[in-house]
């Protein structure tokens, strides 16, 4: 099939589907809240003033998360990093980050932060990485502002300090990509749907509708967090029959694709061009470890007994929450989501970073779990019995962050590509390129880089100089002739292997 054919039925099909839901969201439920029994709205709730132990509390945790990121934020890009720093970043038009689509890798807000970023501070590694960092810190605070309405100061304090300390999510907190964005407006947007289910506030169903519809302007899977609230709100529908409550989230949802399409209308046409490109965007091969790795991601840890604690703790903090539509939608908001993607879907370029979002309320649950353990054993009626429960639930959250927190300040993860490029900074030599996007290699190089297409081109530049440089970025779409040229080098050159990168010192 002709590939303009196939993008016209793509968007033809994407347009039927907004127009079913239009449909249904419209008329069907334009009916039903107009037919609907009017009751009174809560009075909203009157939360208790935050003390100054507490925003002391919260400022450490909060200094902390920086000291422990801060450090890593000038490191080398790494291959996700660099591309978007390239392409949609540095030294190109904010049009670019806006509009710009490549193998779905532009996280679109993230893009236009950090291309203002450097235009305000240059264009150093941790200019590119400000606007992760930041909205890193932000999510922290946001956790601790959920959990502290709907838990505990307590719980909400050691949410975020558990939150702060993560692993997985410290590794997206000094990253140049759009994970911690998602997280921070997944958060924000969660606790304003609550809010306005509970009081039916239309400042926060405005809140609902900025936030939401930015999550899935950070990244694609944001939309992922519209269809599970959706669905919560259908039940909260269908069971209140529509009460004064649900109005504000009615018109929100009835916003939502409209404000969403609007921003992401200028990437329409490359992100339908780019579904058809990759031919089968969906039913790629089914990848059997997928769930172990998220497992591992979310886990942080390696000692069976800590895992295994942490997941009672998390199950115990779902078990124990006040709302139990609230303990479904955070269980729900990794799980579901990973599931129909993983099993069903199967999208092409799926990774587990995609559903990092889901990281606040875990953290959250695990928790609201330790409160939960230590009010059970509080409640026994021996002292020792007490007393022993109530340490054990302290003493593993306690192992549990300290181990994070080791695995936070460790050596940092494989070095980035301004270390594999050292060689080529360092030495005089005459350098070259090949491979699938070595064109990134211009952010370090400061200068033209020969891109090697051909033999003869290889043959031609081994000839200009006694020694020569050639780093081969080798990737899984590198082309035959390219796979040809490095099989050449390994054959005539030296070569020392560095990550997603080898390089090649050639002498006659």
């Amino acid at each position: 099939m002709d590939q303009a054919v196939r993008l016209v039925l793509f968007l033809l099909a994407a347009a039927a589907v907004w127009l079913v839901f239009t449909i249904i969201h419209v008329i069907v439920f334009r009916r039903w809240v107009r037919d609907a029994v009017e009751v009174e709205a809560a009075p909203p709730a009157v939360e208790a003033p935050v003390r100054r132990i507490e925003l002391a509390c919260l400022a450490l945790i909060l200094g902390a998360a920086a000291a422990i990121n801060l450090p890593r934020l000038t490191g080398g890009l790494d291959y996700d990093e660099l591309d978007t720093a390239v392409r949609f970043v540095v030294g190109v038009p904010l049009w670019t980050a806006v509009a710009g689509v490549r193998a779905f890798n532009n996280h679109v807000a993230f893009s236009i932060l950090a291309n203002l970023s450097v235009r305000l501070f240059g264009s150093a590694e941790w200019a590119i990485r400000l606007p992760a960092f930041l909205l890193g810190l932000g999510t922290i605070y946001a956790l601790w502002r959920f959990a502290r309405t709907w838990t505990t100061a307590w719980t909400a304090l050691l949410s975020a300090g558990l939150l702060a300390v993560m692993p997985y999510f410290a590794e997206w907190t000094r990253a140049a990509r759009g994970y911690t964005g998602l997280a921070f407006m997944t958060v924000w947007s969660t606790h304003a749907f609550f809010l306005a289910l509970r009081d039916g506030s239309k400042r926060a169903a405005r809140a609902h509708t900025v936030s939401t519809t930015l999550a899935a302007y950070f990244h694609l899977y944001g939309l992922w967090i519209v269809l599970l609230q959706y669905a919560a709100f259908l039940t909260v529908v269908l069971r209140r029959r529509g009460s004064p409550n649900v109005r504000g989230l009615w018109r929100s949802f009835e916003v939502l694709p409209l404000l969403v399409v609007i921003l992401y209308l200028p990437q329409i046409p490359s992100l339908a061009a780019e579904v058809v490109r990759r031919q089968a965007p969906f039913g790629q091969p089914f990848q059997a470890t997928l769930a172990r790795d998220l497992f591992n991601a979310y886990t942080g840890v390696d000692a069976p007994v800590l895992v295994a604690a942490l997941w009672v703790l998390a199950a115990l903090g779902a078990l124990s929450l006040r709302k139990p539509l609230m303990a479904g939608y955070l269980v729900a908001l990794p799980t579901l989501p990973f599931l129909a993607a993983w099993l069903l879907l199967r999208p092409y370029a799926l990774q587990i970073r995609f559903f990092s979002y889901g990281l606040p309320g875990f953290a959250l649950l695990v928790a609201n779990g330790t409160r939960a353990a230590e009010n059970w054993a509080m409640a026994r009626p021996v002292g020792w019995a007490r007393a022993a429960g109530a340490t054990a639930a302290a003493l593993t959250v306690a192992v549990l962050a300290g181990a994070w927190l080791r695995a936070d300040i460790r050596p940092p993860r494989p070095a980035g590509y301004r270390e594999l490029l050292k060689e080529f900074l360092a030495t005089p030599l005459p350098n070259a390129t090949l491979g699938g996007d070595s064109y990134m290699f211009t952010y370090y190089l400061g200068r033209p880089e020969r891109e090697i297409h051909s033999v003869a081109e290889l043959d031609q530049f081994m000839a200009s100089a006694p020694t020569v440089l050639v780093g081969h970025q080798y990737l899984i779409f590198n082309t035959p002739e390219e796979l040809e040229i490095a099989a050449r080098l390994k054959a005539r050159c030296s070569n020392e292997d560095r990550g997603p990168m080898m390089l090649y010192r050639c002498s006659r």
